[in-house]
């Protein structure tokens, strides 16, 4: 019974929401009865600090057709050069003969606009007022004024578009002025014509109605979460009634003028007059509905003493033209700084305009200005710079630019994004590029999400290499907002794993959830619901279901969180994620593991294969020999055609050797629409090659894209669908703090942190490797993520000496075999199950001509077998170990045999004593002999009772292999 009541009052409600038109009547009657259309010239239209001749500022009557929208004339007004105030023309009446409003009345103001062929620059443009008054100051003058504005216009392209601005009056005023022209520091030429004030006849008996704080109308320059809040003050006189139920709609009209109705919000108050109504909840537009919309507001009041069969109240109707609200001051360069040296708000490449960075004032692509970077040097990478500040970190944010660039441009144009929280940098960092235009302008645009504590970005426009680029007109908005709530958990969800465990926790970036606070999870096949659960917001709890229910493989099934302001209150928030059940690729074991034969075919009962895999080998035999002396036993391979596969892999099973295909080439995700036909006929092809180790679907896609989670998803149903065998894998860089959402498209996620460079090892050192390692090892705990593996991909790559890199422009330091096989090892030590070498083989540059080289072939041969019984297979039994300090230590036993394993994470040499004992203090081992394993600078034999006394070089790996006995 209640819920048809509920349906009864809906319905009633939108019979009068549609037949609402009929409350409010225009009288079309202008009220400004004198000179509206400047047929007279300026008869009753002043000018403040307007001279007529030789000033900043002219006007004159338009006697030709060009730009006259009715009649004879209309009014010019140019203004050359902007003024730091505003510059505004007015119709000026006395407070007497001033047009007289009703209490009560809706008016509208209105005048025609049109900028001609040339635009308004600089400031907010060309814009009218109306501004009233509440009362007489005795000399003639009014006091207590309120202001309606109507919207900017920089550029109606010749076109006359229609300014206006809709009000009430909220107590008996008049109007005594209203202005037009041009804002502050705003310069152009702008023709005005039919000025137009009505009144609506309205049917209201009680009170007054406002939009805003103030009681004014606003214009909405909205975000993707609106908040519109409309007010009734419901007053004393004309019998108010007791009891009013306020509904506001928001909608849009579509191409035919039909309106879509996008939402209601309903409030109702029962309090005695006079009383405030307000909503008490605004409006939510999503992403996808605001951008290039014009949304409608309206709200309008029912006397519910009458069973909402009459009302008493007329519609509000604001218009607001919903668009992203740009965050570049100066995104035009129009505006100076102080010494007028350059653009305001923007920082110059080496801080200095009119050398490789200059403004431009010819061939712009609007305004007067645009910004030129020109340099003849391929290393230099000039730029100009804006420092974004209030960002909101998982904020979308999209930049869009038009740039210029000449058929002989031998560099390309780049927008980098470097982020921060407050002045502290924030590792990662993310680009894009724009492509050549051949000498035309163009358009583009590029997105990025704020990562997690960034609230500053600086935003770079660069010319990577040489020659001449040209920047103007970039805005910088938001375009999704982050959601209330994040879901972590796995997408692909194992058959073998009894249960699903999800983690859901409020976003405080956006949100701070009250003591009260739940939030209600939900497992959905469709709607009907197979497991859920509620909890407090505040507590870290996890939601579990049993992985059976999700009965069919690879079927999509919903989790759906809201967040409520307390048990069943308000909707505050939702968010959903779509996962799937799947089985474990089958050349893995339950552990991670991968199972082969005697001939390197997948297996379920066979021994472990520990990849170490090999980056940038290219297919002749030599280099694949050479990569197999260091112990690589897995490469990454091509996988652009069905051919270059099919080859790549036929040369490494000769070599004894597994390849990861590569299906992302032109770094394009495995399942994009541009890659996903070839991906299909890759893995169809190739999926039974006995030298196929798993697929590679992308490198860092949250660095190289905003949002590739859709692309990822698609990706490992296309393969899993195709190949049940062989595993998914994703690289991720430790910076972008996005492992957790790599690793829950993947089935084995590869991360790197690559700390050794000119920029950096002197800042950080090697530890800077476990630092951000384990933060993304952390971001899987409690999750179903921690039960894949991971692999640690170590730095191999730089160039020859630090003189040949610094000659030619690059940043890039060798790294020693000690520093290399440190990070290898905290890899390892911190749970790695695989690890590689990044990389063989760059365009001007080869490992095996190196030092380091040599270090991995000695490496392989010594010391890989220890990293891998130790760390991987866990042969060993582990006695005592520390993480702490400037050094590592670990003391594991192998039958008799004492493994002691030091690495120094410090810029200095370290001499360290370590006594042979358990963390209970009990000694393992008395007198030694020790076999050096590996190491450099020590000897490589040593004897002891009790205790080990080694000096570790900076950044050192030492290992010795201790047996009982002098």
């Amino acid at each position: 019974m209640q819920s048809c009541k509920i349906r009864i009052l809906l319905l009633l409600i939108l019979s009068v929401f549609i037949s609402m038109h009929s409350c409010i009547v225009s009288a079309d009657e202008n009220l400004i009865t004198i000179n509206s259309g400047f047929e007279n010239g300026v008869s009753s239209w002043f000018f403040n600090n307007i001279t007529n001749a030789g000033g900043q500022v002219s006007y004159y009557e338009e006697t030709g057709d060009d730009f006259v929208r009715e009649g004879r004339f209309c009014l010019k007004m140019e203004l050359p050069t902007a003024q730091a105030s505003a510059t505004m023309g007015n119709y000026n009446k006395s407070y007497s003969n001033a047009i007289q409003l009703e209490v009560g009345s809706m008016y509208e103001f209105s005048i025609w606009i049109n900028t001609g062929d040339s635009a308004v620059s600089g400031g907010e443009g060309a814009y009218a007022m109306v501004r009233t008054y509440k009362a007489d100051n005795g000399s003639g003058v009014g006091t207590g004024n309120a202001y309606y504005s109507t919207n900017h216009v920089k550029n109606t392209h010749g076109e006359w578009v229609k300014l206006s601005a809709r009000f009430q009056a909220v107590v008996a005023c008049p109007i005594q002025y209203i202005y037009i022209g041009f804002d502050a520091n705003t310069s152009g030429t702008v023709y005005w014509d039919d000025a137009k004030l009505i009144k609506y006849e309205d049917k209201t008996t009680f009170g007054y109605y406002s939009f805003g704080e103030n009681g004014e109308y606003e214009v909405f320059d909205i975000m993707p979460d609106v908040n519109i809040k409309a007010k009734l003050h419901i007053g004393a006189e004309n019998d108010a009634p007791k009891s009013v139920v306020m509904v506001s709609t928001l909608y849009t009209k579509n191409d035919s003028g039909v309106p879509n109705l996008i939402a209601v919000e309903i409030v109702k108050t029962s309090s005695a007059a006079p009383t405030d109504v307000s909503q008490t909840k605004g409006f939510t537009v999503s992403s996808e509905q605001f951008l290039d919309a014009d949304y409608y507001m309206k709200t309008f009041f029912l006397d519910d003493a009458n069973a909402l069969r009459h009302f008493r109240a007329a519609e509000i109707i604001q218009k607001a033209v919903i668009k992203p609200k740009n965050l570049f001051q100066n995104g035009d360069f129009e505006t100076m700084n102080g010494d007028n040296s350059g653009p305001a708000n923007w920082t110059p490449y080496d801080y200095s305009w009119n050398n490789s960075v200059s403004l431009c004032t010819q061939d712009v692509y609007s305004g007067q200005n645009c910004v030129k970077i020109s340099t003849q040097q391929s290393n230099t990478n000039p730029y100009i710079r804006y420092d974004m500040t209030g960002l909101i970190p998982g904020t979308e944010y999209t930049i869009d630019v038009w740039f210029k660039t000449h058929a002989s441009l031998g560099g390309s144009p780049i927008i980098k994004f470097q982020y921060y929280h407050d002045t502290t940098s924030l590792d990662g960092a993310s680009q894009a590029a724009l492509g050549l235009t051949g000498g035309a302008w163009n358009n583009a645009t590029a997105t990025v999400v704020a990562p997690e504590n960034c609230n500053r970005m600086s935003i770079l426009l660069r010319l990577n290499g040489s020659g001449e680029i040209y920047y103007d007109n970039l805005s910088f908005y938001v375009t999704k907002l982050p959601e209330t709530l994040i879901i972590d958990s796995d997408t692909f969800f194992y058959t073998e794993w009894e249960t699903g465990t999800v983690s859901v926790r409020v976003n405080n970036s956006i949100y701070t959830a009250t003591d009260e606070a739940t939030i209600d999870v939900k497992l959905k096949d469709g709607n009907t619901v197979i497991a859920q659960k509620s909890f407090l917001a505040a507590e870290d709890e996890f939601f579990t279901f049993d992985i059976s229910d999700m009965s069919v493989i690879g079927k999509g099934y919903t989790l759906e969180a809201i967040l409520y302001d307390y048990l069943g209150g308000n909707k505050i928030g939702k968010c959903e994620k779509t996962i799937y059940r799947y089985n474990r690729p089958t050349a893995l074991n339950e552990k991670g593991e991968f199972i082969i034969d005697e001939k390197g075919e997948w297996i379920t009962d066979g021994s472990a294969f520990v990849p170490v895999i090999g980056y940038h080998v290219y297919l002749d035999d030599r280099q694949l020999k050479a990569a197999k002396a260091t112990g690589v036993n897995v490469v990454q391979g091509t996988g652009g055609t069905v051919s270059d596969a099919k080859i790549y892999l036929d040369n490494c099973y000769a070599n004894g050797m597994k390849a990861t295909l590569l299906l992302y080439s032109g770094m394009q995700i495995a399942g994009s629409d541009e890659k996903i036909e070839n991906t299909i006929e890759v893995v169809t092809a190739v999926k039974d090659h006995p030298a196929l180790f798993g697929y590679l679907i992308m490198d860092e896609p949250y660095l190289h894209y905003s949002n590739p989670y859709n692309d990822l998803v698609k990706s490992y149903k296309t393969i899993r669908d195709i190949d049940p065998v062989h595993p998914v894998i994703i690289q991720d860089s430790t910076s972008t703090g996005s492992s957790a959402l790599c690793a829950s498209c993947a089935d084995i996620l590869i991360i790197h942190d690559y700390a050794i460079n000119i920029d950096v090892i002197d800042r950080f050192g090697i530890a800077n490797t476990t630092n951000m390692f384990q933060a993304s090892l952390d971001a899987f705990s409690g999750t179903n993520i921690q039960q894949k593996p991971i692999y640690f991909l170590g730095q191999t790559f730089g160039a020859a000496t630090r003189e040949e890199a610094e000659a030619v422009g690059e940043k890039y330091y060798l790294p020693t075999i000690d520093e290399a096989k440190n990070m290898l090892y905290q890899g390892v030590w911190l749970g790695a199950q695989g690890f590689g070498y990044y990389s063989f083989r760059e365009s001007n540059w080869a490992l095996i001509n190196t030092p380091l080289y040599s270090g991995l072939t000695e490496f392989a041969n010594k010391e890989l077998s220890f990293l891998i019984d130790e760390f991987i297979m866990h042969k060993h039994t582990r006695i005592h170990e520390s993480k702490d300090g400037d050094y590592w230590w670990r003391i594991s036993q192998d039958g008799e045999n004492i493994y002691v394993l030091v690495l120094n994470m410090a810029k200095t040499a370290k001499s360290i004593t370590l006594p042979l004992k358990d963390n209970n203090g009990v000694s393992c081992i008395a007198s030694y002999t020790g076999e050096k394993i590996g190491g450099t600078g020590l000897a490589n034999t040593i004897s002891g009772n009790g205790s080990i006394s080694l000096n570790v070089p900076a950044h050192g790996t030492v290992v010795y292999k201790l047996t009982p006995g002098l």
